[in-house]
């Protein structure tokens, strides 16, 4: 199956991709988008690499909420 990745490409479009996937105000989210950008913040979801500015522990719970959300029939997914 299409990583989240190689479905949207581009900074902007990652942008978007993650305002779908994360809450309003998500404050993980949010550290690791002012730290890396789009692309990589929407790369760091499903990869295994540490995440700048969290913490392992917070690093893995973010990834699994946000990964729950890809679905095959997702426009970001």
């Amino acid at each position: 199956m299409a990583t989240l990745a190689q479905h949207v490409q581009g900074g902007r479009m990652a942008r978007v991709a993650l305002s779908m996937l994360a809450e309003p105000n998500d404050a993980a989210t949010g550290r690791v988008l002012a730290q890396v950008g789009g692309i990589e913040t929407r790369r760091l979801i499903e990869s295994n690499d540490s995440v700048p500015g969290l913490a392992r522990a917070d690093a893995l719970m973010w990834r699994e909420r946000l990964a729950a959300r890809i679905t095959p029939d997702c426009p970001t997914g």
